[in-house]
């Protein structure tokens, strides 16, 4: 959501699983997959990863494929709900990736983001 109230970056949803199964059940999960995916509208991007958490991988994908397309080409500010996910190393990659994009983070720590 931007400061002018409209939504132009996709929200991600993210799922637990992987995007691809293979193996002697693929079939069933490959279907259940199409089926899910076709109960979301095409502007929501979906996601999957192992534990159905935000990851900084999944994170720095989202920023540079969906969020940098569609900024502004001066500074921003982002605000992020800290999860536990933040370690010093992917937060290490977070902030380089951010600062590489002109985007000043603002970390909204646990248990604020409903005063925000």
């Amino acid at each position: 959501m931007f400061g002018s109230g409209k939504a132009k970056v996709q929200p991600p949803i993210i799922f637990q699983g992987t995007e691809k199964y293979e193996g002697r059940r693929s079939n069933c999960y490959n279907q259940k997959w199409k089926l899910e995916l076709a109960r979301y509208d095409h502007q929501i991007e979906i996601l999957w990863n192992e534990n159905a958490y935000a990851n900084s991988e999944l994170l720095i994908d989202w920023i540079n494929q969906m969020l940098v397309p569609v900024l502004p080409h001066r500074p921003r500010l982002l605000a992020l709900d800290v999860t536990k996910f933040y370690s010093i190393s992917s937060t290490h990659e977070v902030l380089s990736t951010l600062c590489s994009n002109d985007i000043l983070p603002s970390f909204i720590p646990l248990g604020c983001t409903g005063l925000v």
